[in-house]
């Protein structure tokens, strides 16, 4: 059945819904937006994002040098809302780097960061595979963000931020070695209000909530996830 998996028909929010959750959020929360400027230090976080009735599971792990550069790579998984296909399931790596043009100070109110996310999917569908069809998938992400720390109590601290982001995102159907693509390309906003608790050992315990949108077909993603941050004594 060629039309099993509609390459002739391939929605546009099929795209959409696999990576808006994904690419935003893992750049915008790289784990450097809390180190001072000259502290090292490494991160998890563990999110989940919902579009469109769908949910996606990421985690990252990251390492920031000096707090300026960051580096991380992510894992994560779906399952997809694709009619016809009721038993997918997307398996997500992504790679990411984000660097701290300007961190807040006395002197300057606001920090600034941008970065860049690349991630490959891989699915898996048994109803797929007995009918000889495959799909595959990648994505990109330029973002850019600006945030800025409020103490709340003594150990107690909340950063606003706000991100705008490009995406490019690429599926592709493959059925009896017919293949069709479909792309997108989307601009993004997201907002979100990280919490965090330092505690007696001087790790970070944070909760981000998050709202992304766009204009024209792009939906509005909703998000939460929760960060572990440990600094590294002695690197700076």
């Amino acid at each position: 059945m060629r039309t099993v998996i509609g390459l002739r028909n391939m929605p546009k929010t099929f795209v959409i819904v696999i990576w808006l959750g994904l690419m935003v959020p893992s750049v915008a929360r790289a784990q450097g937006s809390w180190l001072q400027k000259g502290v090292s230090g490494v991160g998890a976080n563990l999110g989940v994002t919902r579009t469109a009735g769908d949910n996606v599971y990421l985690f990252t792990g990251g390492y920031s040098h000096r707090g300026i550069l960051d580096v991380g790579l992510a894992a994560g998984w779906g399952a997809p809302t694709l009619e016809g296909v009721p038993d997918l399931s997307e398996y997500v790596l992504g790679a990411t780097l984000a660097y701290h043009l300007l961190k807040q100070t006395k002197e300057t109110p606001l920090s600034v960061s941008v970065g860049m996310l690349y991630t490959q999917s891989f699915f898996s569908s048994d109803m797929l595979s007995a009918r000889d069809a495959s799909l595959s998938a990648w994505g990109t992400a330029l973002v850019g963000s600006a945030y800025r720390f409020f103490p709340v109590e003594e150990r107690i601290g909340v950063i606003p931020e706000i991100g705008l982001a490009w995406n490019h995102t690429s599926v592709s159907g493959t059925v009896l070695d017919q293949t069709q693509t479909a792309t997108s390309d989307l601009f993004v906003i997201q907002l979100q209000a990280e919490f965090a608790y330092l505690d007696s050992a001087g790790h970070i315990w944070g909760v981000a909530p998050s709202v992304s949108f766009g204009p024209g077909d792009n939906p509005t993603t909703f998000g939460i996830s929760v960060e572990f941050i440990s600094t590294i004594p002695g690197a700076r």
